[in-house]
Parts: structure tokens; C-alpha cells; sequence
């Protein structure tokens, strides 16, 4: 294997939940492009994606919940307003 077959990235990221995602954008809009996401399972989305919670919602929109990127793939955190 030569050097140049070798993947190199400047910022390793542990973590694919709320934590990681959001450190990866703010980091890409600092201008870091030269990142990696890792995690031990075969999707993103942490505690999102591990854990259930059945009937579980808010009843106001929380954008403290929102990772405030579109398309970003996270579960919707706020509750069906329009019953």
C-alpha cells in the first residue's frame, strides 16, 4: 500500500447522533471540509435512531430539538399540531 491510497482526514468525528451531525455542519461552515463521521452502526442518528418512545412528543415546536439543517435525516421532534 502506498501513501497515496491511504485516506487522510484532518477531523475525525466519533458519533453520529444530534452531537456529531451538528458538529460536522458547524464545522463545514467554518470551512473544514476535510472531515469523517464515524459509528459504530450502519446509520446515523445516535439516540434518535437506538431508542423508542412510544407516545412521546412535545406539545410547543422546540427548535432546541431541531438540528437546524434541512435534510439533515433526524426523527421530527415536535408533535402533529393540526389535531
Amino acid at each position: 500500500m502506498t501513501d497515496s491510497s491511504v485516506t487522510h482526514n484532518h477531523v475525525a468525528i466519533i458519533g453520529t447522533g444530534f452531537g456529531g451531525i451538528a458538529t460536522a455542519v458547524r464545522l463545514q461552515q467554518a470551512g473544514f471540509d476535510d472531515l469523517v463521521l464515524l459509528d459504530r452502526a450502519a446509520d446515523v442518528g445516535g439516540v434518535w435512531r437506538d431508542n423508542d418512545y412510544p407516545g412521546a412528543a412535545v406539545d410547543v415546536q422546540s427548535h432546541l430539538l431541531a438540528a437546524g439543517v434541512d435534510g439533515c435525516g433526524l426523527p421530527q421532534p415536535v408533535a402533529d399540531q393540526t389535531g
